[in-house]
């Protein structure tokens, strides 16, 4: 049986190009976060025990069907308690978003919403400048969904509280 020698082939470094490119990475890890947040709507996320608070939230509450919250939305802040069971578990949240529909839009697509998922609409109480729905799902989900007209579109505060036990 043979025994071969590992062989390691060496090679030499321009130290010029290596402080160029060290000086650059080094550069830009400081530089691109200063990039990458100058936007005007950073996420600040805040907790206490249960209690999750969001301002300009990357998505929304895991206790809200994602169907309530059309593509396009502008997320503004988000709240969430969570229950003494688990972190998965929600008592209660949040959500105020503004969106391009103007009211009347935002009304059918919620009306849309509601029958191919199946919600019962509780309560209903519509006027010129806002609209107030709750609805329940079969789980026992109740969702209070307010929706007020803007020069801009809609804004939109979504409520949600699990009910029974």
């Amino acid at each position: 049986m043979s025994v071969s020698e590992d062989r390691v082939q060496v090679k030499k470094v321009n130290l010029q190009r290596f402080y160029f490119f060290s000086i650059l990475l080094v550069f830009y890890a400081f530089v691109s976060p200063t990039f990458a947040n100058s936007s005007e709507s950073k996420t600040e996320l805040y907790r206490y025990n249960k209690l999750t608070l969001q301002n300009h939230p990357v998505r929304q509450p895991r206790s809200l069907p994602g169907e309530f919250i059309p593509e396009g939305s502008d997320l503004i802040h988000s709240t969430e308690l969570k229950s003494e069971r688990g972190y998965f578990d929600t008592r209660e949240s949040f959500l105020l978003f503004t969106h391009s529909f103007k009211k009347k839009q935002m009304e059918v697509y919620y009306a849309s919403i509601f029958q191919a998922l199946v919600w019962k609409v509780l309560q209903e109480e519509i006027t010129d400048q806002k609209t107030l729905i709750m609805v329940e799902s079969s789980n026992k989900k109740v969702i209070t969904i307010q929706i007020e007209a803007t020069d801009a579109g809609s804004r939109v505060k979504l409520f949600y509280k699990k009910s029974g036990s």
